[in-house]
């Protein structure tokens, strides 16, 4: 638990940004990398579609166990101020995730995006994604950053955040999100537990072309989205 902590502490302190022009504002978090032979850090607003499992990963590890039941960290469950703060981080990551599919032309989130450091007249996103330069090659295809690649994290972090809370607005943002996914085809093996989408382009995307590969996410997160089911009971 120390471990955990001490990790987060550095986490926060020093991996997480906001865009102060949004109210309210979206937490996201930061890329470092060495320079100077690793004299020197630099920070980048990157952030791929795989740090999504960061905010169900917090909201999970700031719950209180009392009488074998998971609870949000309140003061009367014995939640310390600092549980508290990795909840409510936790919850804001997933909030600014979902932006990432939501405020997309398409709803599809993509791999990787880019927050901005300051508000865009034009542009009230708070993140941009990398496009292929079709001026100096105008076949060129989307970058990997502009394809969405059916990643799980975010389904992930929804179904956590379900779970540990019931509250609506996470199944309704999973359920906005798995609606955006035009499928042309789908292939469910109960036995497997995996749901695979076709590979399909969708049009009016705010990065060109943007390529739906094959992908698969464990159906147990789907229980996040759909409409009619109730919050996991897991038998003994």
């Amino acid at each position: 638990r120390n471990m955990y902590e001490y990790a987060f502490d550095d986490i926060k302190a020093k991996l997480l940004k906001h865009t102060p022009w949004l109210s309210p504002p979206l937490v996201h978090t930061l890329e470092i990398y060495p320079r100077n032979r690793g004299k020197e850090w630099r920070a980048i607003t990157k952030q791929d579609h795989l740090v999504c499992f960061l905010g169900g990963t917090m909201m999970l590890g700031a719950s209180v166990m009392v009488n074998g039941t998971l609870l949000p960290p309140k003061q009367k469950y014995g939640g310390t101020r600092a549980m508290r703060e990795d909840w409510r981080v936790g919850h804001e990551l997933i909030r600014t995730c979902v932006d990432t599919y939501t405020n997309s032309a398409t709803g599809l989130g993509a791999e990787i995006v880019f927050f901005r450091s300051t508000e865009n007249a034009t542009d009230r996103r708070a993140w941009v994604v990398k496009q292929a330069n079709r001026q100096t090659n105008p076949d060129a295809g989307p970058p990997i950053d502009a394809r969405n690649i059916l990643r799980p994290e975010t389904i992930e972090s929804l179904y956590i955040a379900f779970q540990l809370t019931g509250d609506p607005i996470y199944r309704e943002w999973g359920w906005q999100i798995f609606e955006s996914f035009p499928v042309s085809y789908t292939h469910l093996r109960a036995h497997e537990t995996v749901l695979v989408f076709a590979i399909l382009r969708t049009q009016h995307s705010p990065f060109p072309y943007l390529g739906l590969q094959y992908g698969g996410t464990s159906a147990a997160h789907i229980h996040a989205v759909l409409p009619y089911q109730d919050r996991l009971v897991i038998p003994p």
